[in-house]
């Protein structure tokens, strides 16, 4: 559920959004994005606006594949006279395979290409529970002096790391 409400609240910044994860992302992110285009044709008129990239062996999304799919993407908007956003949901530690995805390394593949990246959000179902992993909630595109990862959704649970009840949480950044 946690993840499914990262993804909503990304989807409500930017509605227009390409959204891109890794085929190591937990099942249920595909399951959302299909959801929001099966029950609320959100896409009924263009087409679905997600991309599922391939990971390599270690469950790191294909850096390669993803910039070339933004690019595929970006131009497809500016054919239409549109907009471009993109949401990039990220792997830190996922539930099932513990997948991680190098966001220093998303970032500045994404950035040299020409591609700025709108809302990041991250799954850190299993590793997030132990400590920040050197990221912080921060608005769209902001570094920092400590160089932390600036994101704006974290999904965590801590039941998996410390024992508690509490799962499926979401922290969002918000101005």
């Amino acid at each position: 559920m946690g993840n499914r409400v990262g993804i909503h609240v990304a989807l409500r910044h930017f509605p227009d959004a390409f959204m891109h994860l890794s085929s190591e992302s937990h099942y249920s992110v595909i399951k959302t994005m299909r959801d929001c285009d099966a029950l609320t044709n959100r896409w009924v008129d263009r087409g679905p606006r997600y991309s599922q990239i391939p990971s390599d062996a270690s469950g790191s999304i294909l850096v390669d594949a993803l910039v070339q799919q933004a690019l595929a993407d970006k131009m497809q908007c500016l054919r239409r006279g549109e907009d471009y956003h993109m949401i990039l949901f990220a792997n830190i530690g996922t539930t099932f395979v513990g997948a991680r995805d190098h966001l220093a390394r998303i970032r500045a593949s994404l950035t040299a290409a020409g591609i700025e990246i709108s809302y990041i959000h991250v799954d850190g179902a299993l590793d997030f529970g132990f400590d920040n992993c050197g990221i912080a909630l921060c608005p769209p595109g902001s570094t920092g002096p400590d160089q932390l990862l600036r994101v704006q959704g974290i999904t965590l649970s801590h039941h998996k790391a410390m024992g508690n009840m509490v799962f499926g949480e979401v922290l969002c950044y918000s101005p």
